[in-house]
Parts: C-alpha cells; sequence; structure tokens
C-alpha cells in the first residue's frame, strides 16, 4: 500500500513509504513501464504521420502518371519518324543505346533458319519494364553478308540447334561490339502478364484486322501504332513493334505460330 509521507522516497511531487520491496519494485516497474507507453505512443504517431504522407505521393494518381509512359499501349511517334515505346525510339536506337536506357546487358546471337537465312536478336532476359517483368528481344538491321562473316569466325562449339530447328549461334567478343551500333529495327515484348481480348481491345482500340491462327493464337493488327499483339488464350501474349515505315516489312516476317525463346 502506498502512503503520502514527508520523511521517505521521493517520487513526482509526493514523497512515499513503502511496505516492503516488492512494493517498491512494483512501483518502479509501473513507472518505466509508463515512460516507455509514452514513447511507443509518440514512435506511432510519427509513423503514422509519415504513413500518410508517402501514401500521398504514390497515390493512383501519382503513380499512374509516373508509369504511363513504361505502358505496352502507350506508343508515339518520334519526330525522327520512330515508334516510342518504353522509352525506346524503335526503328531508329541502336542497341548500345537500348541497353543504356534499359541498364541491360544483352545476349546477342545470330540464328540460321531451315532455308538458310540469318537473322541477329539481341536477348534481355526478365528485365523490369514499367510494371511488369517482361522477356525483350531486339531484331538487328544486318546484311546477310555480314552475319556470314560473323559467324565464320567461330568455333564448332559455338553453334547449338534449337527446337525450332533452326541453328543458334554465339558471337565472339568483337562481331558483339559491332552488333552493338546496328539499328533495332523490330521490338519484341513477352510481360510475365497476361491480357485477355477485352483488356487488348480496351487498351489499344479496335483493331484494323485479326488474324485467326488456330490454337487459340490470334494476331491483332494496329498499323497506325506499328504494333501487332499476338493474343494466346493460353499462355502469355506478345508484342511486336516497329518503326511506322516498316509495319507491312513485319507483317510479312510474323511467324505463323508462336515463337519459343531459344
Amino acid at each position: 500500500m502506498l502512503r503520502a509521507h514527508d520523511k521517505c522516497i521521493p517520487w513526482g511531487r509526493y514523497t512515499y513509504r513503502f511496505e516492503d520491496k516488492k512494493e517498491l519494485l512494483y512501483v518502479t516497474l509501473n513507472y518505466i513501464r509508463g515512460i516507455y507507453m509514452k514513447r511507443l505512443l509518440l514512435l506511432m504517431v510519427v509513423l503514422l504521420l509519415l504513413g500518410v504522407g508517402l501514401s500521398a505521393l504514390l497515390s493512383p494518381s501519382s503513380e499512374n502518371d509516373l508509369r504511363q509512359a513504361d505502358l505496352p499501349w502507350k506508343i508515339e511517334l518520334s519526330e525522327s519518324g520512330a515508334t516510342r515505346v518504353f522509352g525506346l525510339d524503335v526503328g531508329r536506337i541502336t542497341l548500345k543505346e537500348m541497353m543504356l536506357t534499359l541498364h541491360k546487358i544483352a545476349e546477342v546471337n545470330v540464328f540460321k533458319n531451315k532455308q538458310g537465312k540469318l537473322n541477329i536478336e539481341a536477348f534481355f532476359s526478365r528485365s523490369k519494364v514499367g510494371i511488369f517483368d517482361a522477356t525483350i528481344i531486339a531484331d538487328l538491321e544486318a546484311d546477310q553478308l555480314e552475319l556470314e562473316r560473323f559467324i565464320s569466325m567461330l568455333k564448332r562449339s559455338d553453334k547449338k540447334g534449337t527446337p525450332s530447328g533452326s541453328w543458334k549461334y554465339s558471337l565472339d567478343e568483337e562481331s558483339v561490339k559491332l552488333a552493338n551500333d546496328m539499328r533495332v529495327w523490330r521490338l519484341v515484348y513477352m510481360p510475365s502478364a497476361n491480357y485477355d481480348a477485352v483488356t487488348i481491345q480496351k487498351q489499344f482500340g479496335k483493331p484494323a484486322s485479326k488474324d485467326d491462327l488456330g490454337g487459340g493464337l490470334i494476331y491483332w493488327y494496329y498499323p497506325k501504332k506499328s504494333v501487332v499483339v499476338l493474343e494466346d488464350q493460353n499462355g502469355r501474349e506478345i508484342f511486336y513493334y516497329v518503326a511506322p515505315d516498316e509495319y507491312d516489312d513485319l507483317v510479312k516476317v510474323l511467324p505463323k505460330d508462336k515463337p519459343e525463346i531459344e
């Protein structure tokens, strides 16, 4: 029991006499607990205020404004005549410039299809592009003779078969340096997110035409946006971007089946 007394232990504005040590310990612990509770309450108030401020900074409107330029349907025609998407001027940008923009190093390979035609690709594995992770492939502009020179300098071990029946050639360092200055004529974007037909039409608009390949694969053609969307009703979609003046070339070389990453 606590009683006020003028000749005993001082405590706040009063002095108290304690019946025993247990009572003294009990009062002391409660006093300490009170101090820490006040500090904890103050800390919670500070954290709450910080949370409110952070929420205001990252409100949906601000977040959407911040990410508008990194959405696959946010497409613009640049002054240079390129198709601008993800901050990249497709059709004008070089591989080196693309790597600097994405802060990613690409794996560069030459492929030879069953007909013997060569093409060169820069592969960006699992990159953060906009809101979602995505795999990106940049098709580079190069003539057949230049690519023939590239593969002629390689070892036999640099040549590997692929599931599609093509040959894949891993380039040496000197060839990769030359490839860095090549123009990206086509951008292939494969996001981790899945887009259904409703979302595609809502964001890209009504297509000029469609091409049903069967098996749940449908091409959506958008010539005014310089993009073709491959809808996959059983998997992930693929987006093909080119410069406006190369849209017809894109349509001609589109695969008749969903391409595999090789």
